[in-house]
């Protein structure tokens, strides 16, 4: 499958983040199609196996296996699930719940289908899951604040910085400075 392939079936490969990868910064994270797609273009440009795999700190033998589409590779750069329970202070099981049951927006799900695929999280998501959770532990309902929190998502309000959540029943939560998250 060449990356023109992956691009048609797959049309929301980030450009730019492939291209901070093929630049090496991994600062953020890269689902599967956009890993091929760094593999596919440091070969097309002549870089060995042993580069790329060095860039994406994987052996030379996985990235091989990548290239020649012997098995999909997982997702790489980013915050691993672990980071992002220790930062906001839930269990893995809590998060895998969440995201399984779409209440985190943007994590790719695609990547992180079947037992021992890590999933990445962006900054943005892993500040997202730190409000959920000091929004539950100051006594909200999970369905209210996990659905007031998507409601402002959708609308396009950046709810890591949001200082007042509007809930479902017109009541308004005045979030204290310290709910404030920066992502």
């Amino acid at each position: 499958m060449t990356t023109d392939t992956v691009r048609a079936l797959r049309p929301d490969l980030d450009e730019a983040r492939i291209q901070r990868a093929l630049d090496g910064d991994l600062s953020g994270p890269l689902n599967s199609d956009e890993v091929l797609a760094v593999v596919d273009r440091m070969r097309g440009r002549g870089d060995s196996y042993d580069r790329i795999g060095r860039l994406l700190d994987v052996s030379t033998d996985t990235v091989t296996a990548w290239h020649k589409r012997e098995y999909p590779p997982r997702s790489i750069g980013g915050l691993s699930s672990h980071d992002v329970t220790i930062r906001a202070g839930v269990t893995y099981r809590q998060l895998d719940h969440w995201v399984r049951t779409e209440r985190i927006p943007g994590v790719d799900r695609l990547v992180a289908v079947g037992s021992g695929v890590p999933r990445r999280f962006t900054e943005t998501e892993a500040a997202y899951v730190e409000l959920l959770a000091r929004l539950l532990r100051i006594g909200l309902n999970f369905d209210v604040a996990a659905n007031a929190l998507r409601y402002q998502h959708e609308a396009g309000v950046d709810v890591t910085t949001l200082t007042e959540l509007p809930l479902p029943d017109g009541a308004a939560l005045l979030l204290h400075p310290r709910l404030a998250v920066s992502a």
